[in-house]
């Protein structure tokens, strides 16, 4: 799961705990989605927000890892 915050320039990345078949599910699920990953352009709110819906389904619990990003323009 993504959380992107422009403003703060702050990027998270929540990891769930998933076995092989639903790691893949849910990497076929994204591809099929044709939401992909993207990092930049007025839609990537959406773009994110509809990636997360396609994953959430897969998510169960709490996330195991949490990576958290303080970014800045160049």
């Amino acid at each position: 799961m993504l959380t992107i915050d422009p403003a703060s320039g702050e990027f998270q990345r929540e990891r769930y705990p998933l076995n092989d078949a639903d790691f893949d599910a849910a990497n076929q699920a994204v591809a099929q989605s044709s939401v992909g990953r993207g990092c930049e352009g007025d839609g990537l709110s959406e773009a994110v927000a509809r990636r997360n819906e396609t994953l959430m389904r897969f998510a169960q619990g709490a996330p195991r890892q949490r990576l958290v990003w303080r970014c800045s323009v160049r």
